[in-house]
């Protein structure tokens, strides 16, 4: 069985599968390609009441001079969690390695029992 991923080929299932698992087990991120890591949302708003990555987001496209406007889709990368610190996906040079490491350690533990794996 293969999928079909919008920016990549077909991946057999399998392959995709233990590819993850090692990233999760070995926790590589050093060396990622950051524009790997970018998160894609779509606006709803351009004002937030409350401090988040996708207000962070917002205002990081607008430093930028990149125009925005609801229901659009952005692409950003978290440099640090704990500030809330984003860099829009074209200009990201680093990234917040353990909120990383937490966003595929949660993925793999939602998906692994689906493949009757292991987490461990």
């Amino acid at each position: 069985m293969a999928i079909y991923f919008s920016n990549y080929p077909l991946i057999n299932v399998v392959d995709l599968i233990y590819y993850f698992k090692h990233k999760f087990k070995s926790c590589k991120l050093a060396g990622t390609d950051v524009q790997e890591l970018a998160i894609h949302r779509r606006v709803s708003r351009l004002n937030y009441s409350r401090r988040c990555a996708e207000a962070s987001a917002v205002q990081a496209h607008m430093k930028q001079g990149i125009p925005l406007a609801p229901g659009m889709e952005i692409g950003y990368v978290i440099r640090d969690a704990r500030k809330w610190e984003v860099d829009p996906e074209m200009k990201a040079s680093k990234f917040d390695a353990t909120y990383y490491r937490g966003l595929l350690k949660k993925a793999w533990g939602e998906a692994a029992f689906v493949f009757s794996l292991n987490s461990n």
